[in-house]
């Protein structure tokens, strides 16, 4: 199940979010203004980075970008480093 995950179902669905994010010229996802969806989209690639492989976003660079962007948030770093590790 991995196996077709990692081959078929994530590049297909991170494709579509590197387009989304680069189609508005980032670094968000809806251009210069963070928004809901940021949280969103940087959580869950931060998620398949743990789970899957911690390269995933190695061929999409506006991706990779836009989630490095939330985590540098100053409050989210931080609560980034002192929250509870918990393994999803």
């Amino acid at each position: 199940m991995k196996k077709e995950l990692m081959k078929d179902t994530l590049p297909c669905f991170l494709r579509k979010l590197e387009h989304l994010v680069s189609e508005y010229k980032g670094p968000y996802v809806c251009g210069e203004a963070i928004s809901w969806a940021d949280f969103w989209v940087a959580n869950f690639t931060n998620i398949w980075e743990e789970l899957f492989d911690k390269n995933i976003l190695e061929l999409y660079d506006s991706l990779r970008i836009q989630k490095d962007k939330v985590f540098c948030i100053p409050q989210i770093k931080e609560w980034n480093v002192k929250r509870p590790k918990t393994f999803v």
